[in-house]
């Protein structure tokens, strides 16, 4: 049996975190001179450093060894602790606010504003300008809500509009290189950076500033080697700084502080934490505390290393072994610093994440949790940590996250941020039900979701409590319409007004509208009119008769008449104009698709629309969001030709926008998704490309692919049919490896995939219209690809996809000529290799079709579709003399073997040749065996050979 084989940059993170380090006030009058990187090449290690990593530990070493009493000791200790408390969280008395540490840490990097005022060569409007954006960059920094919505973009502005005014200040400049490594130049952030070092004891930088420079600097030279700048040499000088701050400030109030800015901004590999370590350990002035600290930090990175970040399975015996090893080193150190230090959280944070892979033998994840928020009740981190155990895919359950996200409620500390931990919960379990969009059907968790959205409700409006974000709202309100709690959801929809959006409740594959339209006719008198319509509608079809529609458009007066409400009214309108929208599709004629100020028959989903007239509309990306496209509320099922013009703008008011607008065609009911299989046809935006992206149901990253050279004004037409997308730009056929779509839905939507590599420029869209075509697929296949033959003649796809569909209407001459000339531009390609024996054979050229044939197996005598091609054209040749059973039972007994058994074609061939042979029973068993793998379109092919077998007939009898 023959078949066919059908076939940037990472964000950049944030690199400074909440965290700040203590300097003494010498430092802040006498700021440390910065060396040069001239100075760098005669830098060299102190001698301390040259010390083997494993000299430099064996001290901790016998410190673990000597306190191995007192830390158990405590272990048990705390360990009581926590039972007589039955493992509850802490009473409010025993909360220890983590925001404390949050402002402790604003008012102290508002020193650095002091340093500035005091030190900075500006004057004038250039000083107010740096000093407004350093007071926000500080907040910013700190994650204080008054500017915690800044993006890196408005940052970037700020610091702009200072060095605009003539702002000459070292730390300004510094902020200033480090947004634009944010914003995508890391050559010139690289660039400025280098200028700023290279002034040696001339720089003047605010003292938290200025270890973070040096830290930016570091990561910007490691992420962009080529571009210049000794990575080594940079290393060693952060280090050296790193070294001295410790020094400085371990006896201080703060000695967290050291850490948190560590752990957020030092991006050193596990290897070049030994030259840290060694630094730490062997430098005198440095507490017991830091030095395990950094030692447990460093085992933990060398067990990751042996491990590899890779999924579980991947995982080799010898890697798990070393993870173990490297993790329990860990383990030893980061104890002797929690007994240490015992209200110091970050190291507990990191026992929790030992815990979670199965390296602490004592105590659990839910023990070194519950230890952590006695310390420190509202802590993050900690929360983050345990709520990640909890989930299944991590050896927790969905009861355990519920019982998680209930004591988070329990606990009615709304001033703090953990009863978000119950949104999170909730969200981490739909991530991991078998159906994440079946949230509100999930029984056990619906409780939960109730009580936390009455507990929301009752704080909703003291906004000095914590307030959940939009996302969060809209995953109670889908869960709430789906399992049905309409009056709940509701008093959520009135409590919340606009907060929810669209975006925020795709993932329960429907918009606001349609929950808020739901709830509202739900909770009326009218809810029974309502559910029969919805019943009739979803039955529309193209056999659907016209006294039919006429009588939903009167269930739709009745419903609008009978209900007042905004949201009512936008949906009845626009399920009338999708009902006359279908009832014209019905008779082939062209639909238009038109706009007006409600957008009434559109699902859009974009911050800004600029409606030009009823068959225009200017799009303009969403601020926070990444999709930016419109949506007919009428189904149209395929196949069905779609026509449009499509012009890239500038924009003037310089949003961040999508770079291409595209049609795209996906599966689903009634939303765009990316985790289902999609195909995107369309054009860029800067008047170069068209493109084609395709997606995989197993959620793979989109590819992207250039397809021609086109202008900023074209006419886009697609012809969608099942399976197939044909594309076309002004006229010209565009096309990529076997142009398949997977189109079985009746979705059409106009828009963009992705936020990257961004132009200004906005969408304009015109004269979109729709029609029902005729089921000629296989004539408009071949007109398709003998157009793109004509355009483009030296594409391979071209001349292979007019070959192959040339086949498929008999017409072998043609197909002959374009396969052949596909096998000149891709000699090795199966498919095209494949349809040129077919091809033969329909032609009665059996020595060519055989000829093709021996020689793939002989080039891959291992690969199983030669195989199984050629066994199956020794049994099956329509002229005798090519036939050769038992060489055929050999090669398909060979693909079997290769194929794991698993591949019902091959198995189907095997079965072909025992029959050949005369072995009959033998022919039974496989062609059994082939049936359950088989799809539904070969099942009956199957079953009569089932029969012919069982009955002592061959293929040719």
């Amino acid at each position: 049996m023959r078949t066919s084989t059908k076939s940037a940059l990472l964000f950049l993170f944030i690199l400074v975190t909440v965290g700040a380090v203590v300097w003494g006030v010498d430092r802040f009058l006498n700021p440390p001179a910065n060396q040069t990187l001239a100075d760098q090449n005669q830098y060299e290690l102190p001698a301390y450093l040259k010390v083997p990593i494993e000299e430099a530990v064996k001290p901790l070493i016998a410190d673990l060894d000597e306190s191995e009493e007192s830390v158990q000791a405590l272990l048990e200790e705390r360990e009581q602790f926590h039972e007589s408390n039955e493992g509850a969280f802490p009473s409010s008395e025993e909360i220890h606010l983590y925001a404390d540490q949050l402002e402790q840490y604003h008012e102290f990097r508002i020193r650095d504003l002091k340093f500035y005022q005091e030190n900075t060569p500006d004057q004038g409007q250039a000083k107010r300008k740096g000093e407004e954006f350093l007071e926000k960059y500080i907040g910013w920094n700190c994650g204080f809500r008054f500017v915690e919505e800044f993006t890196n973009q408005q940052m970037l502005e700020l610091a702009q509009s200072a060095i605009d005014t003539g702002s000459a200040d070292d730390t300004v400049h510094a902020c200033h290189a480090v947004l634009l490594w944010l914003n995508g130049s890391p050559t010139e952030a690289l660039s400025k950076m280098n200028d700023l070092a290279d002034k040696g004891d001339q720089l003047v930088i605010a003292p938290n500033f200025l270890v973070m420079f040096r830290f930016w600097h570091f990561n910007l030279t490691q992420e962009t080697y080529d571009s210049g700048g000794d990575l080594i040499q940079c290393r060693r000088m952060v280090i050296q700084d790193c070294v001295e701050l410790l020094r400085s400030t371990h006896q201080s109030d703060h000695p967290r502080h050291f850490w948190l800015l560590v752990e957020g901004s030092y991006k050193f590999k596990y290897r070049d934490w030994k030259e840290m370590l060694q630094a730490i350990l062997q430098h005198e002035d440095i507490s017991l505390f830091h030095k395990h600290k950094t030692a447990g930090m460093y085992y933990v990175k060398l067990a990751w290393h042996h491990r590899g970040e890779d999924y579980a399975l991947t995982v080799s015996e010898e890697g798990w072994k070393n993870f173990a090893e490297f993790s329990s080193k860990a383990l030893r150190h980061f104890r002797r610093a929690w007994q240490l230090e015992p209200k110091i959280p970050e190291t507990m944070v990191q026992l929790i994440q030992i815990a979670n892979t199965g390296n602490d033998p004592d105590w659990s994840a839910r023990d070194w949790f519950l230890e952590t928020i006695h310390t420190e009740f509202d802590n993050r981190r900690a929360y983050n940590a345990y709520a990640w155990s909890l989930r299944p895919r991590w050896g927790g359950s969905l009861q355990q996250l519920t019982n998680f996200a209930n004591e988070c409620i329990l606990c009615d500390q709304w001033q703090t941020p953990v009863p978000s931990y119950a949104f999170i919960s909730i969200e981490a379990i739909r991530e991991d039900l078998p159906n994440q969009n079946q949230l509100g059907n999930f029984f056990p968790i619906m409780q939960l979701i109730e009580s936390l959205t009455v507990e929301y409700l009752k704080r909703s409006d003291n906004k000095d409590l914590w307030q959940p974000n939009r996302y969060q709202c809209g995953l109670l309100a889908g869960a709430l319409v789906q399992a049905e709690k309409y009056e709940l959801a509701k008093k959520l929809f009135d409590q919340t007004q606009e907060t929810i959006r669209d975006a925020d409740v795709q993932w329960m594959l429907r918009s606001r509208l349609d929950l808020e339209t739901e709830v509202q006719l739900m909770t009326s008198d009218f809810s029974e009119e309502y559910q029969s319509y919805q019943k009739l509608v979803s039955e529309v079809n193209l056999e659907t008769s016209q006294d039919q529609f006429l009588d939903l458009s009167k269930r739709l007066d009745e419903i609008e008449s009978s209900v007042e409400s905004t949201a009512v009214s936008r949906y009845v309108q626009g399920q009338r104009e999708s009902l006359q929208h279908q009832q014209k599709y019905q008779t082939g004629d062209w639909v238009s698709l038109k706009f007006n100020e409600t957008l009434s028959d559109w699902r859009v989903h974009a911050d800004q629309t600029e409606i030009v007239n009823e068959e225009t509309i200017i799009l303009r990306s969403e601020t926070h969001g990444r999709n930016l496209f419109i949506q007919p509320l009428a189904r149209f099922s395929p196949p069905y030709e779609i026509q449009l013009t499509y012009e890239a703008m500038e924009n003037s008011e310089k949003l961040p926008l999508p770079n291409r607008v595209g049609i795209v065609l996906g599966i689903g009911d009634n939303s765009f998704r990316y985790d289902q299989d999609f195909t995107e046809f369309g054009v860029t935006l800067n008047g170069l490309e068209a493109s084609y992206m395709s997606s995989d149901v197993n959620n793979q990253n989109l590819e992207f692919f250039l397809l021609a050279d086109r202008q900023n004004k074209s006419k886009l037409i697609l012809e969608a049919w099942p399976e197939r997308g044909l594309f076309y730009v002004d006229g010209k056929a565009v096309i990529h490896r076997n142009n398949m779509t997977m189109t079985h839905s009746h979705i059409v939507s106009f828009g963009t995939a992705f936020d990257s590599a961004l132009n200004k420029r906005t969408v304009k869209l015109s004269d979109i219209r729709i029609r029902r075509l005729e089921n000629d697929m296989p004539e408009r296949l071949v007109a398709y690809y003998k157009n793109f033959v004509e355009h483009s003649p030296s594409s391979f796809h071209a001349h292979f996809g007019y070959g192959v569909h040339s086949y498929e209407m008999e017409d072998y001459e043609v197909a002959l000529k374009e396969l052949r000339i596909a096998e000149t531009m891709n000699p090795n390609d199966k498919n095209t290799l494949n349809f040129l024996t077919f091809t033969y054979e329909a032609l009665g050229q059996f020595k060519k079709a055989f000829e093709i044939r021996e020689k793939n197996v002989a080039r891959k005598p291992n690969d199983a579709t030669f195989l199984n091609d050629l066994a199956w054209s020794l049994v099956v040749c329509q002229q005798a003399d090519f036939r050769d059973p038992k060489r055929a039972l050999e090669l398909a007994q060979k693909a079997c073997e290769i194929s794991n058994h698993e591949q019902w074609h091959i198995l189907g061939t095997l079965a072909s040749a025992y029959a050949a042979t005369g072995e009959f029973e033998k022919a039974v068993e496989f062609i059994e065996m082939a049936v359950p793998l088989a799809p539904s379109d070969r099942q009956e092919y199957l079953q009569a050979r089932l029969k012919d077998y069982g009955d002592g007939k061959s293929i040719h009898e």
